[in-house]
């Protein structure tokens, strides 16, 4: 009866340390995974973050250098810029960036001549804008 209580205890200990040492390491092993796993998604929203800052800054640059190299009126060209084939020149930064759409929003004080002024040509130049959505629906289907 005695050599059967040993045993039993000796089972049960055995069985309690088995426990504690594969729980101990499955719980490290879960948390080594997931600060893994939260490093990584941070990482990446970062670099993807990035990656969107830089394709801004590149579509800044061309309509910078379309502005200055005389696309729009001579003597008031900024904001009445109108890039040609802009679905083809920013199709490139929209893949890299991971994005859906890439937009010109001009920023200018708020004087009323220069309000005028752009909102006659925008509506001067409406047309460039349906040309435009018309290629990226047809760039959609290449992506």
């Amino acid at each position: 009866m005695v050599v059967i209580l040993v045993l039993v205890a000796a089972a049960v200990a055995v069985t309690v340390l088995v426990f504690q040492f594969t729980s101990n390491a499955e719980r490290q092993n879960l948390q080594t995974e997931y600060n893994d796993y939260a490093a990584k998604f941070i990482t990446n929203f970062h670099h993807l973050q990035v990656m969107r800052q830089w394709a801004a800054y590149t579509v800044a640059s061309m309509f910078t250098a379309q502005c200055i190299n005389g696309y729009g009126p001579k003597e008031r060209p900024w904001p009445n810029i109108t890039m040609p084939d802009f679905p083809d020149m920013v199709r490139g930064a929209i893949v890299i960036s991971h994005g859906t759409t890439i937009e010109f929003s001009p920023l200018f004080v708020n004087d009323e001549g220069v309000r005028a002024g752009w909102e006659a040509y925008a509506v001067e130049n409406e047309g460039a804008k349906d040309k435009a959505v018309g290629a990226k629906r047809r760039h959609i289907h290449l992506l």
